[in-house]
Parts: structure tokens; sequence; C-alpha cells
């Protein structure tokens, strides 16, 4: 009777354990489950390349210049606390949350990105500054923004790799209060821009661009009732930028640590040959890096909606 309890005969009990033997046990199987992933992925912002980009220019930024030249970039906008503004392509989140400490200015910041989106907002909570700059996830292809509910919407080379630069100007506008401006700094062709190496440089890009020239831009804009006041070639402040957020980063880093981290020495290597790369072609022509400042009039025209028949 103990025998059925536990199953059967000891004969029994052996030819099954012999069965089981027989199969391939799972520490052996050639197949193994993949692990769930610890937080949203992103292949063009793996996790090495978000802490390289923190030490390079500064905590929460990824693009050069860092909170120092954030600050003075908007001195001329006489920032305070009553103000809100909207950034387009916000990375971390980074310039917002340096415009809301040096201003107490509001600032929206929206990315593609929700790996940035995640790790830009652990920071806004750090400074409690997670309801005046929130860092909220967006879908180009959807945005659509607050009529009239914006001072300040910009954009620092974050507008490149949105495919539809239409829809985005629009929105914007359409986002800014009467009076209100617009700032976008941006990558676009240059004078000596070639098809071919363009189409060449956007293939090795982490992320594709789709450039517009200037004059385009410029056309987008003033076709929303925007009055431009300033296009200007800002190429030369970048790429200082670029050479000192490298100098200072590189400055701080031993052969040490780059043995230890591999993963870091490799996320440098990449960011130093994506950026080598783009002043390559600034210094020869073919990309520039361009600011354009425009201001809303102070009564905004009623759009036309289209007649349904």
């Amino acid at each position: 009777m103990g025998f059925l309890r536990r199953g059967g005969s000891k004969k029994a009990g052996a030819a099954e354990q012999a069965a089981k033997s027989a199969e391939p046990s799972k520490k052996d199987s050639v197949f193994k489950a993949p692990r769930p992933p610890s937080g949203p992925q992103d292949p063009a912002w793996p996790k090495p390349r978000v802490r390289l980009m923190d030490r390079m220019w500064g905590v929460g930024h990824v693009l050069p210049g860092g909170d120092d030249h954030v600050v003075d970039l908007f001195r001329v906008f006489s920032p305070n606390n009553s103000m809100s503004m909207l950034q387009i392509g916000a990375g971390q989140g980074g310039d917002g949350r340096a415009l809301a400490l040096a201003f107490g200015v509001w600032v929206t910041s929206i990315e593609q990105s929700e790996v940035l989106v995640e790790s830009g907002m652990r920071e806004s909570y750090k400074h409690g500054l997670e309801k005046k700059a929130p860092v909220v996830s967006f879908v180009p292809e959807r945005l659509k923004l607050r009529p009239s509910g914006f001072d300040v919407v910009f954009s620092r080379l974050g507008m490149h790799t949105l495919p539809d630069k239409d829809l985005t100007i629009t929105q914007m506008a359409e986002g800014l209060k009467p009076g209100g401006q617009m700032l976008l700094i941006e990558l676009m062709p240059g004078e000596k821009a070639d098809p071919r190496v363009l189409e060449g440089w956007a293939d090795q890009e982490p992320q594709r661009p789709y450039l517009v020239s200037g004059p385009k831009m410029a056309e987008l804009i003033r076709g929303q009732d925007l009055d431009l006041r300033v296009v200007q070639d800002v190429s030369a402040d970048y790429r200082k930028m670029v050479m000192l957020g490298f100098a200072k980063f590189l400055g701080t880093l031993s052969r040490k640590e780059l043995e230890e981290d591999r993963e870091l020495g490799r996320a440098l290597l990449k960011e130093a040959e994506m950026w080598m790369r783009r002043m390559a072609l600034i210094d020869t022509g073919v990309l520039r890096v361009v600011r354009f400042h425009a201001i809303a009039p102070q009564t905004k025209r009623r759009k036309k909606l289209p007649t349904v028949e």
C-alpha cells in the first residue's frame, strides 16, 4: 500500500527515473529563456552611452554646452517664474531643469526615447522638479500641443530626427501664446552639401536624420505667421563646445577606469566617432548648425477650417 501511495512499485519507479534521466535537463538544454528587460530599451541609447553623457556634457544632458550654455542662451527671453516653456527632443531634460533652477520657469520636456524619459524623470524627482520640469514621452506623428499654452517653444538639436518638419513646426506655432517665441537650433545641409555624402553620414548616425535646408526651415516658420527675427550659423560655437566637453572628460578619465569599465570605453569610442564625422562635415561646409528665433503675433489669426462637403 505504501508503494501505491508513492505511485507504484519499485520497478515502475526505476523505469520512470530512467526515462527522466534520458530527457535533456534544463541545465543542458541549448534553449535559454530570454531574461525580461529591466526597464525600457532603446538601441540608440544603451545604458553605457547614457552614463557617458552625464560625464561628458553634464548630468542630465545629451548635448554639448551643459547648464551654463543653456542659461546664457535663454537670458534673451527674460525668463521668470510666470513663464511656461516646452522643449521638443529634450533628451534627459537637462536643459529644462537648468532653466527651472536658474529662473524658476516651468519647462515641459518631451522626448521620443523611453530610456531618456525614464532617466530624465528620475533626475527631475531628485531635484524636486517633477512638476516644474517634467520629462514626458511623445510620438512625433501624434504630436499635438495645447493651443496657446507656452511662452516659449524650443528645440536644441532635437528635430533633425523627426521626418515631418511641417507637422512639427505647425504644432510648435499652435502651442505658442500670442507674442510667444520659438527657438530652433538644428543641423542642416551646408552650402557645400553633397547628397551622397549626407546619405552616407545619415546611415552611420545612431538615429537616422531627416534634414531640411535653412531656406526651407525659414519658409515653414514664416508659413505659420511667425516673425522670423534671427537666422544665425552657430556651427563654430558648437564645435568649441564639443571639443571642450571631450577635453574635460578625457582629463578625468584614467587608464584603470577604462580597463575596469569596458562598456564605457566602447561608448566613448562610438560617441567620439559620431562627433568627429559631424565636425568633419561642418568643417567642409557639408553640414551646419543654425539657430532660428521667431516671434508669434500679438493677435493670432484664426485659421480657416476646411469645408466639409
